[in-house]
């Protein structure tokens, strides 16, 4: 009997020791390991990093980081490989910005509730927006060609009022070497909800009508910015005209390109190519297509605006041919577009980087959430910013440079403080074993005198 309770006692202390033991290791392990090893971003796969250097007057809150070309061009179309990370190697939640770019093509669906003809004269058309929607134009779709309609349009919210929109517009489909197809009228935007439009015929056979529809404004998220561009070279001869553009060394993207002439009726077939330098050979066209100017008294209808994926080259080479053996004369060409801006809560605190180019990165951005905002109220996107030289990610892992200057310092004050508590743990876990030793002998000499009286 005593023999059992004895090696029951043995085998009650050893586990409270293993306990206790694991217990202490554990805490010990804890302390001694640097907290931000669990947070660490592994940055493997992305080759190109930039510093991002920001105004001390910048306050805590959404910081706008603009990305210029020199970045953009390295990423993948998606932008999915932009990565904030801190200068510990923490993955920060952030968000792209300043993506979508402007559709003259939306169009909204409309109720015509009422039409009316009067031969030679005009065609009305009385349309429902169904609510009071904001609107920036008319789509006339028709089946008709070689025409030409001036368009006027008036807007209401009863059938008692009736305002002015515009009275100089026009349509037009005119076949010829270079064709031109102009079925939309663009006004001031508006939210009547019923709109009156009158397409004069003058003497004409009335338009083969197969429904209308209003174009829609562009939304908040595809705000144009201008993009400075500086003609560099200009050509004329024989109806054509050549243009090479100069965006600079650093840049924004642009999305379209706007030509400004004096000339009052033209039609000119134009191809734009981009390159990375003034002697591209061969130039990488990104469009191809018709702009145009066509009037009928004080009425007009024009095309000079260009339209194209988000360009990030350097120079642009404007084509410019027809029929017409006068050459085309422009004032300036502008360029404009969606600036992406990635956006993240920043920490005065707090140092950051940019990572970029990393072709198979996993679109894992936001890794907080999503982050709530409006792209055009995002503070700090001026010059308040500035995006550091280019750097080369060459380590395997988390580069070198990314520590801050004092964390050796620190590191070796962990690193101490840790070998001490290490020490101090031991020392009192031998002090503890002693204590428990002597006390476990005393109670068996105690236990063992008192069985033996019994016996």
């Amino acid at each position: 009997m005593l023999r059992a309770y004895s090696i029951l006692h043995d085998h009650r202390g050893a586990s409270s020791w293993s306990r206790a033991l694991f217990a202490v290791g554990f805490l010990l392990v804890c302390l001694a390991m640097p907290g931000h090893l669990c947070a660490e971003f592994d940055t493997r796969g992305w080759k190109r990093f930039r510093d991002i250097q920001v105004n001390e007057t910048v306050p805590e809150g959404l910081l706008g980081v603009p990305l210029d070309s020199s970045v953009l061009e390295k990423c993948r179309p998606d932008l999915g490989d932009i990565q904030i990370i801190t200068s510990t190697g923490s993955l920060v939640p952030s968000a792209v910005a300043g993506t979508q770019s402007d559709d003259d093509a939306a169009v909204q669906a409309v109720r015509i509730y009422k039409m009316s003809k009067k031969a030679g004269k005009w065609t009305d058309i009385w349309i429902d927006k169904s609510a009071k929607t904001l609107s920036r134009g008319v789509l006339i779709e028709t089946s008709s060609r070689d025409f030409v309609r001036k368009v006027e349009i008036r807007g209401a919210d009863n059938s008692t009022e009736s305002y002015v929109v515009r009275l100089d517009g026009l349509i037009a489909d005119l076949v010829g070497p270079v064709p031109i197809r102009c079925v939309s009228v663009f006004h001031q935007e508006n939210n009547f909800r019923y709109l009156h439009v009158r397409i004069i015929d003058d003497d004409q056979p009335p338009l083969k009508l197969e429904g209308i529809g209003c174009h829609i404004p562009e939304s908040e998220a595809s705000h144009l910015s201008s993009v400075p561009v500086r003609v560099v070279e200009s050509r004329q001869g024989a109806g054509d005209t050549i243009l090479i553009l100069d965006l600079g060394e650093k840049r924004f993207p642009f999305t379209k390109l706007t030509v400004h002439t004096p000339v009052s009726q033209f039609a000119k077939k134009v191809v734009v190519s981009a390159g990375p330098s003034l002697s591209s050979e061969p130039w990488e066209k990104i469009f191809d297509g018709t702009l145009f100017r066509v009037r009928r008294d004080e009425s007009l209808a024009e095309n000079l605006t260009i339209r194209t994926k988000r360009q990030t080259k350097r120079y642009f080479k404007m084509e410019f041919s027809g029929s017409d053996t006068r050459s085309l004369v422009i004032d300036k060409v502008e360029a404009s577009g969606n600036i992406p801006v990635v956006v993240f809560n920043y920490n005065p605190g707090q140092a950051y980087r940019l990572y970029y180019e990393n072709p198979k990165a996993e679109l894992s951005r936001d890794t907080g959430g999503r982050l709530s905002f409006n792209p055009l109220h995002v503070g700090g996107t001026s010059s308040a910013i500035v995006l550091g030289r280019e750097q080369i990610n060459s380590e395997p892992g988390r580069p070198k440079e990314a520590q801050e200057p004092q964390e050796p310092i620190p590191s070796l004050i962990r690193k101490g403080a840790g070998v001490l508590v290490l020490l101090i743990g031991l020392l009192l876990l031998f002090s503890f074993m002693l204590r428990s030793v002597s006390r476990r002998r005393r109670t068996g000499r105690t236990v063992t005198r008192i069985v033996s009286r019994k016996v």
